[in-house]
């Protein structure tokens, strides 16, 4: 690589972490998953070389989103990460950060920082590890401050009292709950992130593209597609324009929308991301 590519590498480092971090979070929105391949994420994150506001925030919520989808778990481990710490924990750090840094972009940020506190206890509860859960309810240090988390304290203390998985605490507060609220809690960051330059640029082309022959385009993929296809998910197509939704297709008998790439990890409990 020569000297004068390094800037523009970085900047196109940039352009696919704010893609990233917003297909994620729009994922998340939708179905509580941040729908991407972690191992591509964690390369998103890591070829970064120059932080700023920006890129901390979109690094950040990216984290926060795949603990947010692996909190269910409470035995989850990462690389890097004290391993005692489960995920919800290490969201509750990311959230509270950025809840101070850009206390603007959230809603109602101490109700959510309450349902994760719950649910950091009672994911353990609720798989008969109260043994977990006392010690991650000691970890928390609840300051006690409002009569909300007082009351949160004494609920968590009756639960983890009752040795019971089935305790009636737990069966109304389901994991769902913190999916379901932290969406309307990240709706503001959602809102109010720029629409990437990918997308836009992905626009133009693929608007270009469609003034082209259509038999042309129909013995291969637009050139945007193919980028798509082989890194991101959704499929590009869920934030364009229905008028640009065409590039997404193979034309013909081999017409077929691009299919969502998931990788759950399902064989592996131990991962950076």
């Amino acid at each position: 690589m020569n000297a004068d590519d390094t800037g523009e590498t970085q900047q196109i480092h940039e352009w696919i972490l704010s893609y990233t971090c917003y297909a994620a979070l729009v994922n998340f929105s939708r179905n509580g998953d941040i729908g991407i391949n972690r191992d591509f994420v964690q390369g998103v994150i890591s070829s970064v070389e120059q932080f700023n506001d920006k890129t901390n925030l979109e690094v950040e919520l990216l984290i926060l989103l795949c603990r947010l989808v692996d909190g269910y778990d409470h035995t989850f481990k990462y690389e890097g990460i004290v391993s005692h710490v489960t995920p919800l924990e290490d969201a509750l750090l990311k959230f509270s950060n950025i809840c101070h840094q850009w206390k603007d972009y959230t809603t109602e940020p101490e109700k959510a920082l309450l349902v994760i506190k719950r649910q950091a206890v009672i994911t353990c509860c609720r798989e008969n590890d109260f043994e977990c859960g006392t010690a991650v309810f000691a970890r928390l240090k609840m300051t006690l401050r409002s009569q909300a988390e007082k009351d949160l304290a004494v609920q968590l203390q009756r639960v983890i009292g009752s040795k019971d998985p089935e305790d009636e605490t737990i069966k109304q507060h389901p994991y769902s709950e913190l999916r379901d609220i932290m969406t309307v809690s990240l709706d503001p960051l959602l809102q109010n992130l720029e629409t990437p330059f990918l997308i836009r640029a992905t626009r133009h082309i693929l608007s270009e593209e469609s003034s082209k022959d259509g038999n042309s385009r129909a013995s291969h993929k637009p050139s945007a597609a193919i980028f798509t296809e082989m890194i991101i998910s959704p499929p590009l197509s869920d934030f364009l324009d229905k008028e640009h939704q065409d590039g997404f297709y193979l034309k013909g008998n081999e017409a077929k929308q691009f299919r969502l790439k998931r990788d759950y990890i399902a064989h592996n409990k131990y991962a950076t991301l």
